[in-house]
């Protein structure tokens, strides 16, 4: 879950645009097949890591998510004020 969550968070990053689950293992190269990652996307809707657009598109992260993995990804000790 966690690894999908970051593959998402990190295309998003990148290309500002909803993800789908056939975009996210087809750029990220991921073993999972796009039902097994939509089942994924199911538990973190759930959870409140990401939202889901429309209907009928990919997900984005949450604010939350975008937070935490911030505070997870930057070395605050090497941070000069």
């Amino acid at each position: 879950k966690k690894l999908i969550l970051n593959h998402l968070i990190n295309l998003y990053l990148k290309e500002n645009l909803p993800i789908s689950s056939g975009k996210l293992k087809k750029r990220c190269e991921l073993p999972f097949s796009p039902s097994t990652i939509r089942n994924y996307f199911q538990k973190l809707d759930e959870e409140g890591l990401i939202i889901k657009v429309h209907i009928s598109s990919g997900r984005i992260p949450s604010k939350e998510a975008i937070r935490n993995y911030w505070y997870e990804h930057l070395k605050y000790d090497k941070i000069i004020l």
